[in-house]
């Protein structure tokens, strides 16, 4: 079985510190371009800003769910598949690569294949709205458990997860040398490129708003594929507006069927009624800074807040 390193964390700070040091299990996607949620180039500034969690992710909701959940998720699968999960989870420890110290990962947690003496496992706890179609398995999480696998030189990997908090299943991978050859190299060679301060090319706005927060006074010149991008945009954007022409033309409607009431719904022959929407009152609380900045002008300047960013209009 292929050795590795272990770092054992204290905390959470220490295990962030550690985890910035290399790339992870839940960050080789990124580098592979196939994170739903971050860029490769997101992965280098953030990186190389020390590695900090986003606190608008750390205190989604999802997020949390999923981080609260994740031992639900890990019992379930012991109870089902009868195997002995290992109770350390991610954020105890991180294993390495001694020979690639930047190859890194922290498993949601490790299980017994055959008995508690047999071979070990890699388990990825998730949770999520609608059941994974085990046929068609995400590549972020692919890549993840890969990654794992592949570090800690284990054959067996299991994704389980539990979907909008009753429907819970998993599926086991297999180790893949070859897909895990495929992201060694990719990594290695992203890391090599942090090392040298060379960042990756931007692949959306945000990316480029990063990179050249402050554009130079000129226009670049638009080759064939910018002017079709550009004339594909333009035709969306009809179309989006046209939908939503239609779209304020069928609430209205909705709207005057509603009348004095809170709502619209059918009714069945058995009585049984299904609501289709409703139109209720709604109350709220807004500053109004126009008066702020007229009537005390002191306080506002002293909590207003100026931001600068680019923003794209389409000509």
């Amino acid at each position: 079985m292929k050795k590795f390193d272990v770092i054992k964390c204290a905390d959470r700070a220490e295990w962030l510190n550690a985890r910035n040091s290399g790339i992870g299990a839940s960050e080789i996607s990124a580098v592979m371009g196939v994170n739903p949620w971050q860029t490769s180039f997101g992965l280098y500034e953030r990186k190389k800003a020390g590695g900090a969690e986003d606190d608008t992710l750390a205190n989604n909701a999802a997020v949390k769910a999923g981080h609260f959940l994740e031992d639900a998720v890990a019992r379930y699968y012991e109870d089902l598949s009868g195997r002995h999960v290992i109770k350390s989870s991610a954020g105890d420890w991180i294993a390495i690569d001694p020979e690639h110290p930047w190859r890194r990962c922290s498993p949601d947690r490790t299980f017994f294949i055959n008995g508690n003496g047999g071979g070990k496992g890699v388990l990825e706890c998730k949770t999520c709205r609608r059941p994974l179609d085990k046929d068609n398995l995400p590549l972020h999480y692919y890549c993840q458990v890969q990654w794992q696998l592949g570090i800690l030189g284990y054959r067996l990997g299991v994704l389980a997860w539990l979907a909008s908090g009753l429907d819970f299943d998993y599926v086991e991978i297999e180790f893949d040398p070859d897909f895990f050859a495929k992201l060694t190299a990719a990594a290695d060679e992203w890391w090599q490129s942090f090392q040298n301060g060379i960042p990756p090319k931007p692949t959306n706005a945000a990316d480029v708003r990063a990179l050249f927060p402050s554009p130079v006074a000129d226009y670049a010149v638009a080759d064939e594929m910018a002017t079709a991008d550009w004339q594909s945009l333009k035709a969306i954007k009809e179309q989006i507006k046209d939908l939503q022409t239609r779209e304020q033309e069928l609430t209205d409607k909705l709207c005057k069927a509603i009348g004095d009431k809170e709502g619209i719904a059918t009714e069945g022959a058995d009585g049984r009624r299904e609501v289709l929407a409703t139109f209720k009152a709604q109350t709220s609380s807004r500053l109004d800074s126009t008066r702020l900045k007229k009537e005390r002008p002191d306080i506002y300047e002293e909590y207003a807040k100026t931001s600068s960013t680019r923003v794209f209009r389409l000509k």
